[in-house]
């Protein structure tokens, strides 16, 4: 069964529905919604699931549901959830120039944007003294990093809106701190430069800020002692840690004959990706494979579901207070 139409959604859904032959199930763009409920492309699910079950409890944040309410009624079974961003960076880098470097300070709870200025600061440098800079600070593969730290997003959805939250002074003071960070002090990687990951390997630049976690790209920087990661810092004056994160979801489609499929889908997506003991041992194996050990997975585990850090969702931007059963590295 295909119930992921991606980007066509919408448009696939309502043909469908008209012919009288619509999925059981469908999955969610964060794009697509609430509108797929104002086109009456979706149905409410509250009938076909108890979500103070236990286990939902368990396998996502309990309150996400609560925030992706529309109207009062839950549309979308939440799969799972969990933190997208990482910090990438170059360990040669900081040690050549005699700094700590952002596992250090994080460590000391002191990694956030003015600890991560200023070593950017101190590690971009025209090293031939052509007159161009040839290595800098950070490169921003994903520039929502900062705004998410706010606590904030662009639009967050309200009980029958979807609002625009541009004019709010922290969205200002995210986006003002990025644009300093290329145009004032002129620490970040141009956005023609290319590569950001590849950067970062080379050399090139120091740290990236990046969505998506990035294993893959620095596997073997890992194996080598030239790479390494750390949670995105955090916003200096923000009262708690938050995160941008991404979530999976289904919903069970207007007319639909067996509209339960939905959450069955998500239900089992969830027992299936939340495995504690076989994705901890799973990844314990892939660290092990370059290099690394027991507490890289630890410190990757608290970043996914670290209780104490606010997930923000890219759209809509609300906040939902992440749930785990790890402990903070030490």
């Amino acid at each position: 069964m295909d119930c992921d139409y991606g980007a066509e959604l919408p448009a696939k859904l309502a043909a469908l529905i008209a012919s009288g032959d619509p999925p059981d199930a469908c999955a969610v763009l964060d794009a697509h919604y609430p509108s797929v409920v104002a086109k009456k492309l979706i149905q409410p699910i509250d009938s076909f699931v108890d979500f103070n079950d236990p286990f939902w409890g368990f396998f996502y944040h309990k309150n996400l549901q609560e925030t992706l309410k529309y109207r009062g009624k839950s549309y979308l079974a939440v799969a799972w959830s969990g933190a997208w961003d990482l910090c990438w960076y170059n360990k040669k880098l900081f040690e050549e120039h005699g700094l700590k470097d952002p596992r250090q300070l994080y460590a000391e709870g002191n990694w956030n944007w003015d600890t991560m200025l200023e070593a950017a600061k101190a590690l971009t440098a025209d090293t031939n003294k052509d007159g161009t800079i040839d290595v800098y600070g950070v490169a921003i593969q994903n520039p929502s990093v900062f705004v998410s730290g706010t606590g904030f997003d662009f639009l967050s959805l309200g009980y029958e809106t979807v609002e625009n939250q541009l004019k709010r002074p922290e969205i200002a003071r995210a986006m003002n701190f990025m644009s300093d960070l290329y145009n004032k002090h002129r620490v970040a990687l141009p956005q023609m430069a290319g590569n950001a990951d590849k950067a970062v390997q080379d050399g090139r630049a120091a740290m990236v800020l990046r969505y998506s976690r990035g294993e893959g790209a620095f596997a073997q920087g890992m194996k080598n002692g030239i790479i390494d990661f750390v949670p995105i810092p955090r916003d200096p004056m923000a009262k708690e840690r938050y995160v941008g994160g991404m979530v999976v979801r289904y919903a069970a489609p207007t007319g639909a004959k067996t509209p339960g499929t939905a959450v069955a889908i998500a239900a089992a997506h969830s027992t299936l990706h939340f495995d504690y003991d076989n994705w901890k041992r799973d990844w314990l194996r892939w660290f092990n494979d370059f290099g690394s050990d027991e507490k890289d997975v630890r410190l990757y585990e608290f970043e996914w579901w670290n209780p104490n850090q606010k997930l923000i969702l890219r759209y809509p931007g609300d906040s939902a207070t992440a749930s785990g059963r790890c402990t903070p590295p030490s």
